[in-house]
Parts: structure tokens; C-alpha cells; sequence
């Protein structure tokens, strides 16, 4: 009786503790709503209504039968308190609603997709429709991006729906931002992907929220300005902000200034890419939180020195939305953004900032603009690592923090002046801030691992240490091509050539330093794609293991840790105490499971579908592979065996390569029939 009561007050000391994560922070539960009925809505394709009515139904059910309450260990009131812990009533509810919500605007979208790939696919359409990008912004060539405002004369279906209007790059047809056109053209249904693994390009085109392609045959203009005034500046003002660059820089720089400054990486060679993806530094290309961080600190240092906190913070703010703008409102630079205007805006009004709730105001907004980001690597990976660095780096800093008191108290038997040069090492201000920066890249990078293992199949090791150095120089890099751009609107021509050159040193800076970052040994290694399971036990082992280390060197515990600290140090005993079982158990079990893969299986055949035919990749019972005919690069800038082939072989149920040190996958060897892992001949 004593012991259930103590575990019911430890219930409740828990509950209380943990509720605080969601109890005050409504749109935190509303952005893990929305995560749930997106995902449902994307994976399950139903209405998550439906099974909210089926667990209404079933818990009523269940309550009002007397036999369910005498199975004590399938009571669903006694085990729905541990759900409680964190999940209150209000939160919920809250959950409960906005998963709707999602679901039913992700299903309604998917719903018009579908309306036009039925109606159109292959077919002649005359739309009206009003230009809403340059070329210059597409990574597609000749492609435009336009709002549709009706096709073969009707509206209300279609109104506000996007297409690409492909245009022969042979043509002298041009559009002009803004234009409204009457197009005529056939209209192309997007590919699916074809493989496991391989690029959905109609998946890719719904988180750019376009519904197709329309091969351009003719057009007529109706009016050359047709959107909104403000729209039409901030793209002028894109455009000469990149002339301006294009004409004070060389090419190799102003290729990286445009990706670094606007996000702009249409110009930058695809070698110079692949050197800062395998360097681990592409996160500088794309305009994100770090860059957004900047122009906060430019503009508010700034507008605060001149004209007071207040009104300096509302002009910050009309800059943020104007460098949003002009970098075309990418998901991470929206991310960011949102977030650095409630902070300063939080400030003027004197509310409460947490920066769970600025997080996930940004992410509601992002997903009610366009439920389908949430399958964007870019959103992925930029929620993840904010995610990492929110939760990680602080409790690392204090891991750190704390093993260095502890080696502090250890009497080692040194010299003097050692102990001097040390003590001056641990207390200069560049070290410090070299470990925060490692700490704070380590933090980010344990959360959005598995991620990039799952999608690209490789980890980079060694070009952490060139993403820490490179962080360094991103800052100024950043700051001195803002700085740039204010002053190329002014006739100081001294210190336009003067920041120039700069940031001409720093951008060689970083080039140099994404080819040795390139050449590492061991740089990428190439993995097999994990299962979801394995992310999932990954994440767990993770944070356990994070908080465990963590109240490991805590001062004072609560009854809750010291239960836990107990058990661990249990567990260590029994094990040292069996020490020899242990052992031997470890041995069977890595014999009978490596005996496993040993035993015969059924052949195998797959055929994979390489664009100029089928690719067959057979293993036999003894588990030997053999590929027949890898097909060759569909263009210049397409790799078959990069983009299809590898991404295909290294499948968790295939397991073709277990793990590798891949610079370069050779399609000249697909061309030419070849085994992996064993020398046989097709």
C-alpha cells in the first residue's frame, strides 16, 4: 500500500514536471496536431476523422462493459494516466483539432493534384494565367513559374493553382515577371518515381505547390503588370541587388556570393556543389537561420543606435520580410524569419518568447501555406538541427562543463608552468568559443544524421572539423556581402571596391576550404538506407543516453533519478558479477546470427528501371550479386549509376553493399556488365 502510494505521488511529481513542455504552449501542440494529420494524410491517405470516430467508439465500448474493469492489465484508465504525463486534456484537444484541420487541407489539395492529372494529362489547354518568377530563379532552365487564374475558361476549379510553362530554349519566347498571358500548350502530367529511392518528381513539384508542366506553344499578353505593386518592387529590387553582384565580382565569386547572399545557386558549378555537399559546408548555399541571424544583428545593431529600441525593431522586422522576399521565400529563410520577428516583436509588446512556441508558430504557418514541405529535405533537416541544437547544446555544454571540474579535482603530478600554460589555454576566449561552436555543430549534427543517411546515404566524419572552421568565416562572409549590398546602391565607389575585395578573400577562403574538406580520407561513407525502426531506436538511445550522462554528474537528484541511478548501477553489477555468461552469451548470439546469413535463400531477381530499359540485378542463393546492363547517363548532368543505380543497391532489403568509402559512383561500369562484391562475369 505504501509503495503504490509513493509511486502515485511520483506520478503526479512527474506529471506535473513534464506537462509544463506542453501545458502553456498551445502552438506547440497544434504543430505536433498538424504533424499527425499531415503524415496520415500523405502515408494512409483517409481522413484522420474516421479514426478519431473508431477510438471514440472503442473506448466507449470499452468503459461501459464491467469485465474490461476487472482485467486490470488491459485497462485502458489505468494506462491512458501515463499518456496524460505529457498530454493533458487541453493539450489534447488541441492535438485533436488541428489534426484535423491538417489532415482535411492536405486531402483537399491532393484532391485538386488529382483533379487536374485526370482532366488534362496529355491535352491541349488554353490557360489565363500571371507570371510569378523569372528563369534566373529556377534550377529547372526554361522554366516559368505562373498562378493560373482559369484553364479552357473555367476558374473556380483552378483559380490560384501553380504550373511551370516550359518554354524550348531554342525559342525567342520570353516572360516577363508579372505579365498576364493567355498560354496554350500541352499539359504534362509530373513522373513518380520509378525506383526505390529514386527522384518523385511529381512528389517534389507539390512542395513547390506546382500542379504540372505546360509545354508553351503560343501566347498573348493581355497586361504587362498585372500583380501587386509591392511584389513587382521586391522583384526589381532581387534582380538589381544580382547585378550588382554580377558586376562587381568575378564569375567563380559571384556564383558563391548569389548562393550565400540570395540562396541563388543556379550559377555555381556543379564540381564546386559536390565539393561543399562532401565538406558538409552546402548549408552555407542555402539561405538559413545563420544568415537570417545577421541581417537581424545588422539592421537591429543599427536601428537601435539611431532611433531606440522600439521603433528599431519594427524597421528590422520590415527587413526581414524584405530579405524574404527578395531569396523567394524558401522554407528555412521563412523558418528563420518568423521566428526573428516574434522575438522582436515580443520585445516592443513585452510577451513572453520561448522559443518552442516561435519554432512552432513558424512550422503551423509553413504547413497551412503547404501542408506537403513537410516532405522537404530542406524543412527536415533545418527543423531537425534547430531541434538539436535547442535540446542538445546546453546539455552538452554542461556534460562538458562538468568532466572538466571533475579532471580539475584529480591531483595529476605535473610542473608548475604546465599547469600555468593549461589554465591560460582553458581560459582564452577563442578556445571557448571553438568548443561552443563544436559543441553547437555536434548537437545539430546528431539529430539530422539518420536523416542524411536516409536520404543521401552518406556520412560525412572528418569535414565536421572544416563545417566548425568554416562557420567562423561565415559570419563575416555573410556580414561583409549585406554590408555590400547596401553600399552598391550608393555612388561610394571606394568602398564598394574595398568591401569587394573582402569578401573576394573570404569566399576564396571558403572554396579552398570545401576542396580539402573534398579530399579528406573516409570523408563520405557510404551506408545502406536505415528502416524507420532503426531511426526510431537511434532517436531513443540518443536522448536517453543524453539525459542518463546528464544527471550523472548532477549535484542534487530527484527520487525519480536516484531510482534510475540505482538500477544502472544494479545492472552494471550483475554484469560484472556474470561476467563470463555475459561473454559467452555475446559470442552465440554473434555466431548464430553471422551463421545466419551463411544458410542458402531463394534466388532473387530484380529489374530496375535505368530510362533506357530495364537493369537486372540477380542474387543468387549463395548470395552472390550480379548486375546485368547499369544503362548509361541519360545527359551530362544526370548520372544513372549515381542518381538510380547506388541509391537502389544500397535498399535495407536488398543490402547489396553493406558500407564503403565512395567518392564517385562510375556509370562506365554499369555500361559494362559488373558483380559487386564478387568477380564474376554476367
Amino acid at each position: 500500500m505504501q509503495q503504490d502510494m509513493w509511486e502515485l505521488e511520483e506520478f503526479y511529481r512527474i506529471q506535473k514536471g513534464v506537462q509544463i513542455l506542453l501545458e502553456n504552449r498551445v502552438t506547440l501542440a497544434m504543430a505536433l496536431g498538424f504533424i499527425i494529420g499531415i503524415i496520415m494524410g500523405l502515408y494512409c491517405k483517409i481522413s484522420i476523422v474516421l479514426i478519431y470516430a473508431v477510438i471514440f467508439i472503442i473506448r466507449q465500448v470499452c468503459f461501459r462493459q464491467k469485465k474490461y474493469k476487472k482485467l486490470k492489465l488491459i485497462s485502458i484508465k489505468r494506462y491512458s494516466r501515463y499518456i496524460r504525463i505529457i498530454f493533458n486534456k487541453k493539450a489534447v484537444r488541441i492535438i485533436i483539432i488541428s489534426s484535423i484541420i491538417a489532415n482535411s487541407i492536405l486531402l483537399y489539395q491532393n484532391y485538386k493534384y488529382n483533379n487536374l492529372y485526370k482532366n488534362f494529362d496529355g491535352e491541349e489547354i488554353v490557360c489565363r494565367v500571371i507570371v510569378i518568377s523569372n528563369i534566373q530563379e529556377k534550377d529547372y532552365k526554361d522554366n516559368y513559374k505562373v498562378k493560373v487564374i482559369s484553364v479552357n475558361g473555367e476558374s473556380r476549379k483552378f483559380k490560384n493553382t501553380n504550373l511551370f510553362v516550359s518554354v524550348k530554349s531554342n525559342s525567342h519566347e520570353k516572360l516577363e515577371y508579372g505579365q498576364e498571358l493567355i498560354i496554350k500548350g500541352k499539359y504534362v502530367e509530373p513522373e513518380i518515381r520509378r525506383n526505390y529511392k529514386g527522384f518523385d518528381y511529381k512528389e517534389y513539384l507539390k512542395t513547390l505547390k506546382v500542379y504540372g508542366t505546360v509545354n508553351l506553344s503560343s501566347k498573348v499578353v493581355v497586361e504587362d503588370r498585372s500583380l501587386n505593386p509591392i511584389f513587382i518592387f521586391f522583384n526589381n529590387l532581387s534582380l538589381k541587388i544580382k547585378y550588382n553582384i554580377e558586376k562587381y565580382f568575378n564569375d567563380q565569386t559571384q556564383a558563391i556570393v548569389l548562393g550565400i547572399i540570395l540562396g541563388d545557386k543556379s550559377k555555381i558549378e556543379k564540381e564546386v556543389i559536390e565539393n561543399f555537399s562532401e565538406s558538409n559546408i552546402s548549408h552555407i548555399l542555402a539561405v538559413s537561420g545563420m544568415h537570417m541571424a545577421y541581417v537581424i544583428l545588422i539592421f537591429n545593431s543599427a536601428f537601435n543606435a539611431l532611433i531606440g529600441r522600439k521603433y528599431g525593431n519594427i524597421l528590422t522586422s520590415f527587413f526581414i520580410l524584405t530579405y524574404m522576399f527578395i531569396t523567394g521565400f524558401s522554407p528555412s529563410v521563412v523558418r528563420a524569419g518568423i521566428v526573428g520577428i516574434i522575438v522582436l516583436l515580443s520585445e516592443i509588446f513585452r510577451l513572453r518568447s520561448d522559443k518552442w512556441e516561435n519554432l512552432a508558430t513558424s512550422f503551423v504557418l509553413i504547413c497551412i501555406y503547404n501542408p506537403f514541405l513537410i516532405e522537404n529535405i530542406s524543412v527536415i533537416l533545418s527543423y531537425g538541427g534547430t531541434i538539436g541544437i535547442i535540446t542538445l547544446n546546453s546539455k552538452l555544454l554542461d556534460i562538458l562543463k562538468n568532466i572538466d571540474e571533475k579532471k580539475e579535482k584529480v591531483k595529476y603530478r605535473r610542473k608548475k608552468n604546465r599547469l600555468k600554460i593549461l589554465e591560460l589555454l582553458k581560459q582564452n576566449k577563442l578556445i571557448i568559443k571553438l568548443k561552443e561552436a563544436v559543441i553547437l555543430t555536434i548537437s545539430a549534427y546528431l539529430v539530422i544524421a539518420p536523416i542524411i543517411i536516409y536520404s543521401f546515404n552518406k556520412l560525412a566524419i572528418l569535414s565536421l572539423i572544416v563545417a566548425v572552421i568554416v562557420g567562423f568565416i561565415a559570419g563575416p562572409t555573410v556580414i561583409v556581402g549585406m554590408i555590400f549590398i547596401i553600399l552598391s546602391f550608393t555612388r561610394f565607389k571606394f568602398f564598394i571596391f574595398l568591401v569587394t575585395y573582402i569578401e573576394e578573400i573570404l569566399v576564396n577562403i571558403i572554396i579552398n576550404l570545401s576542396n580539402f574538406g573534398s579530399k579528406l580520407f573516409a570523408n563520405n561513407v557510404i551506408l545502406i538506407t536505415p528502416n524507420i525502426l532503426e531511426i526510431i531506436i537511434y532517436y531513443t538511445f540518443l536522448f536517453i543516453s543524453i539525459y542518463l550522462i546528464g544527471f550523472h554528474f548532477k549535484k542534487s537528484l530527484n527520487p525519480s533519478e536516484i531510482r534510475i541511478k540505482n538500477l544502472i548501477s544494479l545492472l552494471e553489477y550483475r554484469i560484472h558479477q556474470n561476467k563470463k555468461k555475459f561473454i559467452s552469451f555475446t559470442l552465440i548470439f554473434s555466431i548464430i546470427f553471422t551463421s545466419i546469413t551463411f544458410i542458402p535463400k531463394n534466388l532473387k531477381i530484380y529489374f530496375i528501371d535505368v530510362g533506357q530499359g530495364d537493369s537486372t540485378l540477380i542474387i543468387t542463393p549463395k548470395n552472390k550479386k550480379i548486375l546485368i546492363d547499369g544503362g548509361g547517363s541519360d545527359s551530362k548532368n544526370f548520372n544513372v549509376g549515381e542518381k538510380t543505380l547506388l541509391p537502389y543497391l544500397l535498399d535495407r532489403r536488398i543490402k547489396t553493399i553493406d558500407f564503403a568509402f565512395i567518392s564517385h559512383f562510375d556509370t562506365d561500369h554499369c555500361q559494362r556488365n559488373f558483380v559487386f562484391n564478387e568477380k564474376h562475369k554476367a
